[in-house]
């Protein structure tokens, strides 16, 4: 499947002068800082202002001398400073375990405050009329992105990060724009997988990432993610509890660990994508997740929807070092994404419970065994009845589905149920099986959904190679290739729902036996022969 180019979120680059004293406590900014912009120009400058208005921001004033900072913003060029105020800065010093500027006297000290610094200031002139329900245009000297938010009562309720308010805004300077702050910004360290584990709000979805290994990816700092989520609350309302009751109500395997095969590991992968966007950055379009299929159509009307699901605004833009992750209102519809299924008939748990031969490696097949309360998914006539058979090792995993349509004793049609593990699209549907001649049924109708495939043939055996074979709609499907175990093409099926099917095979013209194993679904657009499946080992 092609992979869809998504767009990045601009980066905005702007140079500016670095002063002798600046690069002594700048020297590890992300923003490099061209030479020759510095001029000092007539007027006032921001340094100039934080100095003489010390009763409001001396306390940030003395932490720019602490760290010998202020010489750049007592020169030319252009900046947004977000300043706490006094009571915020000395409130930081009370949570850090420190009663003034004048603790600080380690380096690890000195080099926290220049985080800090660098954390509350951008290399650009952004007014408040630049604001949106998001991230800044720019990053900040620290190489992060600030969130602003807007509460009722517009620019008197703007929030910095979720977590200060603005007092002052747009206090314009020479040098830029000054905007007054009721706390300190503590820079984020943490990854967009460590923010959700820390989020109380998303405990079962935060176990999930963890359990499908996802987690793992999502905390790489030096790759950016944008994750949508559930909280709690959304999944209690669908009966969802625990991570227990998601993994039972999502995963077909029940082991979503790297399994991209699993639609657990599948449905929490599609909540994420590459680059960070922030609610406004999105267009109607679609983008592609880490399923590499297309994740997203992104609407904007009265609500921002993410397929069919709103998006809680109001819980969004919660922004990570690596990333950001939004909130939804509900469960995250899925755009199908066409996958090959491969369907075991015997993957049943009555089977598995004959733990004497179940899947046995013995070299001598047993005998096929009738399980007299039938087996779940399985359907035969009333009275009817079908066998498991094992031990046999040109069977994949050994085992198999025997039935003998018998007009005297009534034995007509033979129905599976097919779980909900294909995605709507276009499939070639193959029936694999023994085929040989003798008492192997020659006429074998083949129902999905009750609607006619195909008449198949089950006595012959595979003389020629794949490369004809597929010519005749047959092919080997086992390593190594055996001219009795032949997968067969029923037709290729637009599947327009995903949930439960069924798939039937019923008598034709005459009686005859069928030994079946798998039944293969793969979209059209894939290669049909390439994978093939281990006949030696029941270890695969």
């Amino acid at each position: 499947m092609k992979k869809m180019i998504i767009k990045g979120v601009k980066n905005i680059v702007i140079g500016f002068a670095i002063l002798a004293g600046f690069i002594l406590v700048f020297e590890r900014c992300e923003k490099d800082i061209p030479e020759g912009a510095f001029i000092t120009s007539e007027g006032v400058l921001i340094g100039e202002y934080l100095q003489a208005n010390s009763d409001t921001f001396g306390e940030f004033y003395k932490i720019l001398e602490k760290i010998e900072g202020v010489s750049f913003l007592k020169a030319y060029g252009q900046y947004t400073c977000f300043v706490p105020n006094n009571e915020a800065v000395l409130d930081y010093y009370q949570e850090t375990g420190k009663s003034s500027v004048n603790d600080f006297s380690s380096e690890e000290d000195l080099e926290t405050l220049r985080q800090i610094v660098k954390y509350h200031i951008c290399p650009d002139s952004i007014s408040t009329g630049m604001f949106i329900e998001g991230g800044l245009p720019d990053t900040t000297m620290s190489g992060d992105i600030l969130v602003t938010s807007f509460g009722e009562g517009g620019v008197y309720n703007i929030e910095i990060n979720h977590e200060a308010k603005l007092f002052v805004w747009d206090l314009s300077f020479i040098n830029g724009i000054v905007h007054g702050i009721d706390a300190v910004l503590e820079p984020v360290l943490l990854s967009v997988a460590e923010l959700i584990s820390q989020d109380t709000n998303y405990s079962i979805f935060s176990q999930a990432l963890v359990e499908t290994g996802l987690y793992d990816s999502l905390n790489d700092l030096n790759t950016k993610y944008t994750i949508f989520t559930e909280s709690d609350s959304v999944l209690n309302a669908h009966g969802i509890m625990n991570y227990e009751d998601l993994l039972g109500a999502f995963s077909q395997t029940g082991s979503p660990y790297l399994n991209q095969e699993d639609s657990l590991y599948i449905w929490m992968a599609y909540h994420c994508t590459h680059y960070t966007y922030f609610l406004p950055d999105f267009d109607n379009t679609t983008y592609q997740n880490l399923t590499y299929g297309p994740l997203f159509t992104i609407q904007r009307n009265t609500d921002f929807l993410v397929n069919s699901t709103p998006v809680n605004a109001g819980m969004s833009n919660n922004v990570a070092k690596n990333g950001v992750y939004h909130s939804l209102y509900d469960i995250l519809t899925i755009i199908p994404i066409p996958v090959p299924v491969y369907f075991e008939f015997t993957d049943k748990l009555e089977f598995k419970a004959l733990t004497e031969y179940y899947r046995t490696k013995s070299l001598t097949p047993i005998p096929g065994t009738i399980l007299p309360d039938g087996v779940n998914g399985i359907h035969v006539a009333s009275g009817d009845f079908y066998k498991y058979g094992s031990g046999d090792k040109r069977y994949y995993n050994h085992d198999w589905i025997e039935y003998e349509f018998s007009t005297v004793s009534n034995r007509l049609w033979i129905e599976f149920d097919i779980p909900p593990l294909v995605q709507d699209g276009e499939y070639i549907v193959w029936l694999c099986g023994k085929c040989y001649d003798g008492r192997r049924a020659k006429s074998v109708d083949t129902y999905w959904d009750d609607e006619f495939i195909k008449n198949l043939s089950f006595n012959f055996e595979r003389t020629i190679p794949d490369s004809l074979a597929m010519e005749q709609g047959l092919k080997n499907y086992t390593n190594p290739a055996n001219r009795q175990m032949i997968g067969q093409l029923l037709d290729t099926i637009t599947v327009t729902h995903s949930g439960s099917h069924k798939f039937k095979l019923a008598r034709g013209a005459e009686d005859g036996i069928i030994t079946i194993e798998m039944l293969q679904l793969i979209p059209i657009d894939e290669n049909q022969v390439s994978l093939k499946f281990d006949m030696w080992s029941v270890n695969h």
